[in-house]
C-alpha cells in the first residue's frame, strides 16, 4: 500500500498553525452508557467555540496531572457535527484515567483537553450508501459519523456493529433513536 500524496500546501498549512494548547473546559454532562461507560460532554465557552469545532471521526486529548506526573489520553468524539464535544470512555481495568472518568468525574468539574485532532473524517456532505463497521468501544468515532451523514438526506448507512454481550453495548439507546428518527436511511 502507497501512502497518500500530501500536497504542498497541505504542508505548509501544518507548518504555519500555531501549537494546539489545552485548555480547561467544564464537564457539562456525564451519561452512563453501561456498567463500565460513560459518555463526557463538554461545555466550550463562546471565545473557544470555533477552536473547538469537530469533524466527526476526530479525537480529543485529555491531561490531568497524578502525583505530579502528567498523564494524556486520546477518546474520539461520539457527537454528531454542530453538537458540543463528548467523548464516551469504558473503564480498563488498572487504566488510571479510564477510571477516573468513569468513576469519579462529575458535571461541573473542569478538564484539560486540546483542541480536535484526527484525520478519520469522512466527507459526511457526500451523498451514497455509506458502510460503517465497529465493534465495542469502537463504535464511538462510528456513531459521530453515522449521525452527521444521516443529515443528508440522500444518504444511506448501513451499520454493522458487533458486541460481546448485550449488556455491553454502549449507544443501545441512542442508536435505536437514530434507527427510528432514518428508518428508511439507516441498516442496523
Amino acid at each position: 500500500m502507497t501512502p497518500a500524496a500530501v500536497e504542498p500546501e497541505e504542508v505548509a498549512a501544518v507548518k504555519s498553525r500555531p501549537r494546539a494548547e489545552f485548555h480547561p473546559l467544564r464537564v457539562a454532562e456525564v451519561q452512563r452508557l453501561t456498567d463500565d461507560a460513560v459518555a463526557v460532554t463538554f461545555d466550550v465557552p463562546p471565545e473557544l467555540a470555533r477552536l473547538y469545532e469537530f469533524k466527526p471521526g476526530q479525537s480529543l486529548t485529555l491531561r490531568r496531572t497524578v502525583d505530579a506526573k502528567e498523564e494524556r489520553r486520546s477518546y474520539s468524539i461520539c457527537a454528531p457535527a454542530g453538537r458540543p464535544p463528548r467523548v464516551a470512555v469504558r473503564e480498563v481495568p488498572e487504566g488510571m484515567f479510564s477510571q477516573w472518568l468513569t468513576r469519579d468525574v462529575r458535571a461541573g468539574d473542569e478538564i484539560e483537553v486540546l483542541p480536535p485532532t484526527g484525520r478519520f473524517t469522512p466527507d459526511v456532505a457526500v451523498a451514497g450508501h455509506h458502510v460503517l463497521i465497529a465493534a465495542g468501544s469502537g463504535i464511538t468515532p462510528v456513531i459521530s459519523i453515522a449521525a452527521s451523514v444521516l443529515m443528508n438526506t440522500d444518504s444511506q448507512v448501513t451499520l454493522l456493529y458487533g458486541n460481546r454481550r448485550t449488556d455491553t453495548v454502549m449507544f443501545a439507546e441512542e442508536l435505536a433513536d437514530l434507527k427510528d428518527a432514518h428508518n428508511t436511511q439507516l441498516d442496523l
